[in-house]
């Protein structure tokens, strides 16, 4: 439907300012540089223009685009009134090769969703927070705009965004400071802290990072449950809990003896970590406490559960690898506030998913059979991890370098052992953890680098 008004409303005859509008074509957008300078009629665009210019132009609309930059713009990019940038085009000039193209962002499925060039996939792009435009990776300036800008700790990684520098020290979309140096000092006794410590970056880092009183929900979470708190009580929450103690332990450092409040009962369930404070208390005196809080670090430290697994798996010990799942689902069952325990279940699954893809590998029969034998016998298996756990070829280091040379070799059985193309990382991960000599991680690297470069063209 491309009526920009209701056709029941002109057929009744209203008048038309109280004809309903589209809602797309009632909003518009305003030239970000007109703004600035002030102008007494900067331009405006409404409808398809307005989408184009917020979102770039996607393939299906890329004549229609053209055509109507060229009617309303200079040179089919440039505002008429200002003369700045407005449309979102590949930086990259046009040659032989490439035609002059749109970048676009698919904000359909994602608010957040960063610029792509579908002829440059290599280039990355932010989106500048007060005018939507992109801003490649080495800009130090929003072309449309015209403003400087600079990256937000949290909102570049997790939203693409790039803010405006100003005086002000807090960042103008999730209103945490922008520098890592202004800590606990620099806030204010009505300033809150985001509880979502697991599934937030700014949660993850309650003892130096504070949020205005007035934002309601995290804006970077945005949970609806794991509210804020306020920062004078966030003490006494970790403190109270002896799981959280060791996880931040600066906050408990800074307070003084006849400030701390009684200790709250072992049947209380802690806001912040989700276990119950008995159960907390158990742990921490436990042969288990250092896998939970390595557990609980790695979630803390990475939005990524690759990226959990590889701080998971590295430093520690072969017993202590074979009994990682168990732990795992241990830590789930230890977290007993719903709001909690609904952040980390996806999280924690979703990682005991990766772990047993890259561990539970199919052994070949005639090797399981061979094996079998020598266990009988009394004789460990020549692939286990001596303790008679088989580890396929696959997983075996001597054997990437073995094959170094003849990596499609090497490729088949890393296939037929049931390993994934996304899995590679975590596996160079794993093989990386193994070893401190600079030139065997280096083979390493340039292994998994042609591995994944030939692996959709060796077949089992």
């Amino acid at each position: 439907m491309d009526k920009p008004t209701c056709p029941a409303c002109v057929a009744e005859g209203r008048a038309p300012h109280v004809t309903f509008q589209r809602p797309d074509l009632r909003e518009r957008f305003v030239c970000p540089s007109c703004v600035d300078a002030q102008k007494k009629e900067p331009y405006v665009a409404s409808g398809a223009e307005k989408k184009w210019l917020l979102f770039g132009v996607n393939g299906h609309e890329v004549v229609r685009a053209l055509r109507t930059f060229g009617e309303h713009l200079s040179d089919g990019r440039h505002c008429k009134v200002c003369g700045t940038v407005l449309v979102p085009f590949c930086p990259i000039e046009a040659d032989d090769r490439h035609n002059e193209h749109f970048l676009y962002r698919d904000a359909v499925h994602s608010p957040h969703a960063p610029y792509r060039c579908y002829e440059h996939l290599d280039l990355t792009f932010r989106t500048c927070f007060v005018c939507k435009f992109s801003v490649g990776e080495d800009e130090t300036h929003c072309r449309r705009c015209r403003r400087e800008v600079r990256e937000c700790r949290f909102c570049t990684p997790h939203f693409n965004l790039v803010v405006p520098v100003s005086s002000d020290t807090r960042c103008p979309n999730c209103r945490a400071h922008l520098d890592a140096s202004l800590t606990h000092n620099d806030e204010r006794p009505d300033d809150v802290f985001c509880s979502n410590i697991f599934g937030c970056p700014i949660g993850a880092r309650l003892d130096s990072v504070s949020l205005p009183k007035n934002v309601g929900r995290c804006p970077i979470c945005e949970h609806d449950a794991l509210r804020p708190l306020d920062v004078q009580t966030r003490t006494d929450h970790v403190r109270s809990c002896p799981f959280c103690s060791t996880l931040f332990p600066r906050v408990v450092e800074r307070q003084l003896d006849k400030d701390r409040m009684p200790p709250w009962s072992d049947e209380t369930n802690c806001c912040l970590c989700g276990m119950n404070l008995g159960i907390a208390r158990a742990l921490t005196g436990s042969p288990d406490f250092a896998t939970a809080q390595r557990i609980a670090f790695a979630f803390m430290h990475h939005t990524n559960d690759e990226a959990a697994f590889t701080e998971i798996y590295q430093g520690i010990s072969a017993a202590e690898k074979q009994i990682v799942p168990q732990r795992i689902e241990e830590f789930l069952r230890h977290v007993t506030r719903p709001a909690v325990a609904a952040v980390l279940r996806p999280r924690l699954e979703h990682l005991l998913q990766h772990w047993r893809r890259l561990f539970n590998c199919r052994v070949p029969d005639a090797q399981r059979h061979a094996s079998q034998h020598r266990e009988r016998d009394g004789e460990p298996s020549p692939d286990s991890d001596g303790n008679n756990n088989i580890v396929p070829e696959a997983l075996d280091l001597n054997s990437l370098l073995r094959q170094e040379k003849n990596i499609s070799d090497w490729l088949r059985v890393l296939k037929r052992s049931g390993v994934r193309l996304e899995s590679l990382p975590s596996l160079q991960a794993f093989f990386e953890a193994q070893t401190t000599d600079p030139v065997t991680l280096r083979r390493i690297r340039n292994a998994f680098k042609e591995a994944a470069d030939l692996w959709d063209m060796v077949e089992e």
